[in-house]
């Protein structure tokens, strides 16, 4: 009888250190992704709107899917955003509301961007740019730019307004790009400074 309980303890112990054993299998290199925006030049004259340029480098050992800043992400009404706060000289944040249609274009299979292991592209084709309003006076305006990726509600992605029918068309173009894309959520900061006319 004891010999009996000796093997059924040894048994059970034997099957749960078996559980235990971590698994050999390689988990995925985590993927680095360096996102930065930087102005076109170092000054702007008053009256001129300020020019980014977008980059994302890929630093990791595999390609990644990202999306391109979008009609309406500067306005937070659609996904991606990608979006700046700017903090004027004095040190209050400046609104850079302007009027806009509330319509924006349907998502594609175009507006996604396979970028390949080692390189760098641009995610905004003809850069960003801020209102000329915001900067009304000279001196040294912060810049924040919000860039993120992670919102997994695809209905906040298609655009529009539409019906039924058009989020049906984009998630059969778009649905498993969407899937398939890398999330990320960054913001960038940066000065720029607002000279007088010359």
């Amino acid at each position: 009888m004891k010999l009996l309980m000796i093997s059924l303890f040894m048994g059970l112990f034997l099957n749960a250190s078996a559980e235990k054993t971590p698994s050999t299998e390689k988990t995925p290199t985590d993927t680095k992704v360096v996102c930065a925006i930087e102005p076109v030049k170092k000054q702007f004259a008053l009256g001129e709107s300020p020019k980014f340029n977008f980059t994302v480098m890929n630093n990791s050992d595999k390609k990644i899917l990202l999306v391109k800043i979008l009609d309406g992400s500067s306005f937070k009404s659609r996904e991606p955003q990608g979006y700046f706060e700017v903090t004027g000289p004095d040190g209050k944040i400046i609104s850079g509301s302007r009027g806009r249609c509330g319509n924006t274009n349907p998502l594609k299979a175009s507006d996604f961007v396979w970028i390949k292991a080692g390189e760098k592209v641009k995610l905004a084709e003809h850069g960003l740019s801020l209102w000329n309003g915001q900067f009304n006076k000279e001196g040294t305006y912060k810049i924040k730019f919000h860039y993120t990726t992670a919102n997994d509600d695809f209905r906040k992605w298609v655009g529009g307004p539409m019906g039924p029918d058009g989020i049906k068309a984009v998630k059969k173009e778009c649905g498993d790009l969407f899937k398939s894309r890398h999330k990320v959520s960054e913001t960038l900061e940066l000065e720029i400074e607002i000279v007088a006319k010359k």
